[in-house]
């Protein structure tokens, strides 16, 4: 009996939401391999992703979805990631390359992380390698000029959902700020940076690269109601003359 080497599971990033954004390298590989996932919400089967790196695929090749519940219910979440990481070690087994692409990086706030754990927990010597895309905030800040971090300052990566208590403590420090899925605690990541002098040169950044983009500086007045893709640059240093 043949013994069949196993494939290798490709984690790509796609960046922000412009095609064009995509590596070099991740274009090869999705151009390479006819096993292609994307992840994409439980609720609408609807996959951001795909759609940003479909002007990259070969004609015909079918892009599969892995669905995944928007909950906190932690054993409902472990289940789903069981469920489609066997999806794709189905393919694996095989000795079949197989892609699993999600917006921005693979390992920053992205669904591949809680992938790549379930299947390094049970099938640890299976190959995985890990594509890097370029970040929503980068391209923010590319896109408005604004200078992340220089010298010896911190840059603070912060999710939006976290508590207002931790939030307010973490903008409290000196600092770049990048907060990132801004949209759940809008009106009290807006407040927090009001108290801490920063709304008045805050990037806003909703939907980069997509239909629907907006970018502005200054949110002391922004009355929004933002889409899940929204992101703020902030810092708490004085600005040069």
């Amino acid at each position: 009996m043949t013994n069949i080497s196993k494939g290798t599971l490709y984690g790509i990033g796609v960046g922000p939401g412009d095609p064009d954004l995509l590596t070099l390298k991740a274009v090869q590989v999705l151009r390479r391999v006819k096993h292609i996932f994307a992840s994409s919400s439980s609720k609408n089967g609807f996959s951001v992703a795909e759609g940003i790196m479909r002007p990259h695929l070969r004609e015909g090749v079918e892009v599969r979805r892995l669905r995944f519940p928007m909950t906190n219910d932690v054993e409902v979440l472990q289940h789903a990631w069981e469920e489609n990481t066997h999806k794709l070690v189905q393919c694996l087994d095989k000795g079949e390359d197989v892609v699993l692409v999600t917006l921005g990086d693979p390992l920053l706030y992205s669904t591949v992380g809680y992938i790549l754990r379930t299947l390094r927990r049970a099938y640890p010597d299976y190959p995985v390698e890990i594509i890097p895309g370029i970040t929503s905030f980068q391209q923010a800040a590319a896109l408005t000029q604004t200078i992340l971090a220089e010298g010896e300052q911190p840059l603070h990566i912060l999710a939006g959902t976290m508590s207002e208590d931790a939030l307010a403590e973490t903008l409290s420090q000196k600092g770049n700020f990048v907060i990132l899925k801004a949209y759940k605690n809008f009106t009290v990541i807006r407040d927090q940076l009001r108290h801490n002098n920063m709304a008045h040169d805050c990037v806003y950044a909703s939907r980069i690269g997509l239909e629907r983009e907006k970018i502005c500086r200054g949110i002391e007045n922004l009355v929004e109601d933002p889409t899940y893709l929204t992101l703020l640059l902030a810092n708490s240093y004085e600005k040069p003359a």
